[in-house]
């Protein structure tokens, strides 16, 4: 048998008891929760965070942003064999998100911004609206922004306040057929998001070939070097995000053309043999230690 935690603290702190107990080996994947909430907030926690991660056979970190920062705040030195227990496996987005091929887009006199995601502090609406009215405050070309995703308290409050005519909310959108065809009128794709784990919303951009605005060291920011499908940005920055966009503006033809390829390598078929290799590589070490043939 193997376990796999999907999450380091609550279920990995099972996998690690069930090890203990039973003597069965799990895989434990690390996420955003686990960085910023236990490792950033609970001290006393960090020491058996390492030693859940020291007995599992494999640690999955979804992108490797985190496995850095992991290494350079809260990795415990005398635990040095996690390190070379740690991959990367990265989420995978629906394959429907493949079966129509997008649409050739042209930079035109207006041109439209997309936002999707949850509206909260962290994923900075309020950065992208304060660059959108720098844009729109310049003459020549014109900016829109539709954003699909909902809020609530004093956070959307303050967004609708800061918004003006071109941004538009649609709310949140569980349609797909609806959703694509608002990607596919889109141009770029903005959301300079903090503490996002990877973020699907990114590789959908993509697929339907916007590229994207993203934050510096945070989700799919190690997943692509900066500047061939999007730009990386500081996420408190308005002035960043102006100059990212002015940028994918810029070199428009270039930048869209590369991104469907791009998405490609979030597909579940591939993310799916990754894990299944993983798991087949654990098993038949163990079967060869214990002396059992693999089935």
């Amino acid at each position: 048998g193997l376990v796999h935690a999907h999450f380091l603290f609550s279920d990995g702190g099972v996998a690690y008891k069930l090890k203990k107990n039973y003597n069965i080996p799990y895989v434990v994947s690390v996420r955003a929760s686990d960085i910023f909430t236990f490792f950033s907030k609970m001290i006393h926690l960090r020491k058996f965070g390492n030693e859940i991660m020291r007995e599992a056979e494999q640690v999955i970190f979804i992108n490797n942003s985190y496995k850095e920062l992991f290494k350079k705040k809260f990795f415990i030195k005398s635990f040095d064999d996690i390190l070379d227990k740690i991959k990367i496996i990265p989420n995978a987005i629906d394959d429907k998100w493949f079966e129509i091929a997008p649409i050739e887009k042209v930079i035109q006199k207006q041109i439209s911004l997309l936002y999707v995601g949850r509206i909260v502090k962290r994923k900075k609406l309020d950065v992208v609206i304060k660059a959108l009215k720098i844009l729109n405050s310049r003459p020549g070309q014109k900016y829109i922004l539709e954003v699909v995703g909902s809020g609530e308290g004093s956070y959307m409050a303050e967004i609708r306040k800061e918004a003006d005519e071109s941004v538009i909310f649609h709310g949140q959108i569980m349609e797909f057929d609806v959703l694509l065809q608002i990607y596919r009128r889109s141009h770029i794709f903005v959301m300079p998001s903090r503490k996002e784990t990877f973020g699907l919303v990114y590789v959908e951009a993509l697929s339907q070939g916007l590229p994207i605005v993203y934050c510096k060291n945070e989700g799919v920011d190690s997943f692509f070097k900066n500047k061939t499908v999007g730009v990386a940005v500081e996420p408190n920055s308005a002035q960043d995000v102006v100059e990212g966009i002015d940028h994918i503006v810029e070199h428009y033809n270039d930048l869209h053309l590369k991104t469907p390829e791009a998405a490609k390598r979030f597909n579940w078929n591939k993310i799916t043999h990754e894990y299944v290799n993983t798991y087949k590589s654990i098993t038949s070490k163990k079967s060869l230690t214990t002396g059992n043939s693999t089935k």
